[in-house]
């Protein structure tokens, strides 16, 4: 080891009149006249939605662009340039009338985007794009597309998974905004001439970039008068800087970390109108940080609230760097008579899914650099550290300059790279290369390639295994996975790795040797770790965030070179003494692999004891 609410949001409703518009952007995919409209009692639903994938019809058709749209003008989502790269506009259908559902949203983990639940309420499966800005500019591209998206019963958030793409994340905070907190509320620009009253009809046109307003939480006196409770429900702003469209758009704190997500333009008066307030309201992100987190997302701040403190166990060791390159870097140091470098991104998941299994084949360490064009400082101190004999380059996105190469080729060591098509051609030439050089795979493990979550158990047991991992593109198997399998299926076991694999692998009418679905991505797991018969001792546990995926990338192949187990560690409090049966069995000793903001020690404490 290493050394030593249920309808949008539940507003809170006093002795005042209050009327709540939410902005669902629902309107043809040509300009039109914009309005607002409220969501059905009972809205959102629970529960993982799918969505359709789009098709060319579902691209706009306009045979001229939109001159008139501006970059700046006179818009409710404001006039700030929005400097907070994270920030997205998505189109969801057209549906069968011709409508879509143009909102706002934010990048919020590699594949995730955050937005209003009510944006999908009239087109439940899509399909979904996500723009980085010029969604209603003929011939912009999306920057990726929906796959599933989950909501809660407890406000009106939503949470959308995507299609692989390269793009800035936000961090989320779940700290709650005192009274008087300077804002930021953005979202797409496409108002030019907006109505004058909360329940009037604005001009639209496509608009181009995102524009945030500077706003600020109300302020205690205002608050208290109009018994808006702060930190509850809603997080409400003012001056009122929303209007169609801006539905799900982000507000930012200062630090740029995603604070609340809006929801609706309100007006709160007295009965008898003596008094009115318009303002924005959002779900705050201080509500759902429990949700967020059990979905992979990371949140800034949370913490176990009231639950008891737990002290870590002795003979536990963390692991981390600066950021995950670092991290990745200080991993493969501890992995000692390292022969193979294994070299892919930290910026997405997709790339790396599939490498992990070469450690079972190859005595190897996994780091990752993030730079496009070049190796990161971490990549090439591993160059020199290591009696190396190859570097093997998984995926395109982790760069190599001509100088990279140059410098390996100077050391005399082979140069392999592992590219293909997208992420499940890279998998199957991984996988195919794995069998190159260590004979048959004993089995082959099949996971999701679309969330990240199962794929990385995964690869750390295909590794323990000797066995090759290929991945599902969620319930479907894509043709280079099918292709991979075909020859196997009459002579090697075919084991799943949770629902979507397993689903995939079922309806293209292969009958899986085993499966391993458990009830989350934490359950799925911990009974891969304990069901699969390695045939050996079990070396101590390596821990990682389930929320997130570079660290267990890097944990992946030291886990094989141990002789231990990779483990995904749930929020503190959330599965009490989750992993204790298999703490004992692996010799009460272990590694957490990551920062304590990616994986806190509670988090552990709670999950072993």
């Amino acid at each position: 080891m290493v050394p030593g609410f249920t309808q949008r949001r539940s507003l809170w409703v006093p002795a005042l009149f209050m009327l709540v518009f939410a902005l669902v952007g629902i309107g043809p995919v040509a300009p039109a006249q914009a309005g607002t409209s409220d969501t059905p009692p009972g809205y959102p639903p629970t529960g993982v939605h799918r969505l359709l994938p789009p098709t060319p019809a579902d691209q706009l058709d306009r045979a001229t662009p939109l001159v008139n749209s501006p970059e700046k003008g006179s818009t409710q989502a404001g006039q700030i340039p929005d400097p907070h790269p994270a920030t997205v506009q998505i189109v969801i259908g057209p549906g069968s009338d011709g409508m879509a559902s143009m909102c706002s949203g934010v990048w919020v983990a590699p594949n995730m985007v955050l937005t209003a639940a009510h944006c999908f309420k009239n087109l439940p499966q899509g399909p979904a794009r996500i723009f980085a800005a010029n969604s209603q500019v003929p011939g912009s591209l999306p920057l990726a597309t929906g796959v599933t998206w989950d909501s809660t019963t407890q406000g009106d958030v939503a949470l959308m998974v995507t299609t692989p793409a390269n793009h800035p994340i936000a961090p989320v905070s779940a700290a709650v905004q005192p009274p008087s907190t300077p804002l930021h509320i953005c979202g797409q620009n496409y108002i030019i001439k907006e109505s004058t009253t909360i329940d009037g009809v604005s001009q639209m046109i496509g608009g181009k970039a995102n524009y945030c307003a500077n706003v600020k939480t109300l302020d205690a006196h205002t608050a208290q008068r109009f018994q808006i409770p702060a930190g509850g429900n809603i997080l409400a702003t003012v001056p009122m800087a929303v209007d169609k469209g801006d539905s799900g758009g982000p507000l930012y704190n200062a630090a740029g970390e995603v604070v609340g997500i809006t929801s609706s333009k309100s007006n709160a008066s007295f009965t008898n109108n003596s008094e009115q307030l318009l303002f924005n309201a959002a779900s705050p992100m201080s509500r759902f940080a429990p949700w967020l987190m059990s979905l992979g997302v990371p949140v800034r701040g949370a913490s176990s609230g009231t639950l008891e403190f737990k002290q870590l166990p002795p003979h536990i060791t963390r692991v981390s760097g600066a950021n995950r390159m670092d991290t990745s870097g200080m991993i493969a140091e501890a992995s000692p008579n390292v022969e193979t470098l294994i070299l892919t991104t930290g910026l997405i998941a997709a790339d790396g899914l599939a490498a992990t299994q070469l450690a079972g084949v190859t005595s190897s360490a996994l780091v990752l650099s993030n730079s496009r064009d070049h190796l990161d400082p971490q990549a090439l101190k591993a160059l020199d550290k290591f009696g190396l004999r190859r570097v093997v380059r998984v995926g395109g996105t982790v760069g190599l300059s001509a100088a990279d190469r140059a410098l390996i080729q100077a050391k005399g060591l082979e140069l392999v790279e592992l590219i293909g098509a997208d992420r499940f051609d890279t998998a199957r030439i991984v996988a195919q290369y794995r069998d190159s050089l260590g004979g048959a795979p004993s089995a082959v493990l099949v996971a999701d390639g679309i969330n990240f979550p199962d794929a990385l158990a995964a690869g750390a047991a295909a590794g323990a295994l000797q066995a090759s991992l290929v991945l599902s593109s969620g319930n479907t198997l894509p043709p280079s996975t099918q292709g991979y399998l075909n020859p196997l299926l009459t002579s090697t076991k075919i084991i799943t790795v949770g629902g979507p694999a397993q689903s995939a692998v079922a309806s293209a009418g292969i009958n899986a040797s085993a499966t391993y679905t458990g009830a989350d991505r934490y359950e799925t797991a911990l009974g891969l770790a304990t069901s699969l018969d390695l045939g050996r001792g079990v070396n101590g546990l390596v821990m990682v965030s389930g929320r997130n995926f570079p660290d267990a990338l890097s944990a992946g192949a030291y886990t094989v070179k141990q002789g231990a187990k990779l483990v995904l560690v749930p929020p503190a409090g959330s599965k009490p003494a989750f992993l204790q049966g298999l703490w004992a069995s692996a010799g009460f000793h272990g590694v957490i692999v990551g920062g304590a903001g990616a994986l806190p020690d509670q988090d552990v404490a709670w999950a072993l004891q």
